[in-house]
């Protein structure tokens, strides 16, 4: 029944916009009672998580299915995320562009992709791609799910041709960060205060 919710509500969307959608219409075009749409959804918000979790799911499906994504590292791999969700997202631009302000919304998104990235930081933590850092290495995912979130802020207003500035957005918003995850000058620049203080102690 979750699945027949979701497909009349974005059956709906398509006539107008999903913030005048009401709980009663949904559940009215879905066969069921205001009560019963209850039971599978708590909000019109979480109806609508669920639709970008159902998009996230679908990425993620397709990237554990190339051949060349398994041979990625894991810094290639949260760039082919990313790449790869905005692509997809076009199919629910509309709906996305329209809801994307909602109360709640945003904060769902983060929570369901930084649990996607975690996979890849851990990976790229254990194979040493990512240097590991104590304290600050357990908001590696967190980090970059915030960019995401405003990465889908740049998307929804992006009006260039076949959205190229959001391609460009996101390989200058990800690239830095991910560069600051592997071993760089700041560490240097750590390991010789260490081992000058060492110096000094003695």
């Amino acid at each position: 029944m979750q699945e027949k919710i979701k497909g009349e509500f974005l059956d709906l969307v398509h006539q107008k916009p999903p913030g005048l959608i009401t709980i009663p219409e949904i559940a009215e075009k879905s066969g069921i009672s205001e009560s019963e749409f209850y039971t599978f959804f708590s909000s019109k918000t979480e109806l609508i998580a669920s639709v970008f979790h159902d998009l996230l799911s679908s990425v993620q499906e397709d990237l554990k299915h190339s051949e060349a994504y398994n041979s990625y590292s894991a810094s290639e791999k949260i760039l082919a995320l990313a790449f790869l969700l905005f692509e997809k997202s076009i199919e629910r631009r509309y709906l996305i562009s329209e809801s994307w302000a909602i109360s709640g919304l945003q904060d769902c998104f983060r929570k369901k992709i930084s649990l996607f990235l975690k996979d890849s930081v851990q990976e790229g933590l254990q194979s040493g791609e990512f240097i590991k850092r104590p304290f600050i290495e357990n908001y590696y995912d967190d980090s970059l799910a915030w960019i995401f979130i405003r990465l889908m802020d740049f998307w929804v207003k992006d009006t260039s041709s076949e959205f190229s500035e959001t391609e460009k957005a996101i390989d200058i918003s990800l690239r830095l960060p991910l560069n600051l995850m592997r071993r760089n000058i700041l560490d240097d620049g750590l390991d010789f205060g260490k081992l000058l203080l060492k110096t000094l102690k003695k």
